[in-house]
């Protein structure tokens, strides 16, 4: 059992400057993703919602992720367009 079982951790979406330096360098980005992308991430991305009492990230606490690590994660994430 988590040790969060039932307890509401102190979670805070991340702020939109949070979430573009997670992108990281998009210019290393394929053309296409590039376009997928707008500066304002905003547009690009929805806001991560208060998770509810049986969310994962109630019971769990989770740093976050940038674009660069996941990629190179064992999911083997792929680029789209390549």
């Amino acid at each position: 059992m988590s040790k969060w079982y039932g307890a509401k951790p102190s979670f805070k979406p991340p702020s939109q400057e949070e979430i573009v330096r997670a992108l990281g360098d998009t210019t290393k980005l394929s053309k296409i993703m590039q376009m997928a992308l707008t500066t304002r991430t905003d547009e690009s991305f929805d806001p991560i919602k208060i998770p509810e009492s049986s969310d994962w990230l109630t019971q769990h606490v989770e740093e976050g992720q940038t674009m660069s690590s996941f990629l190179r994660s064992s999911l083997g994430g792929v680029s789209y367009g390549e």
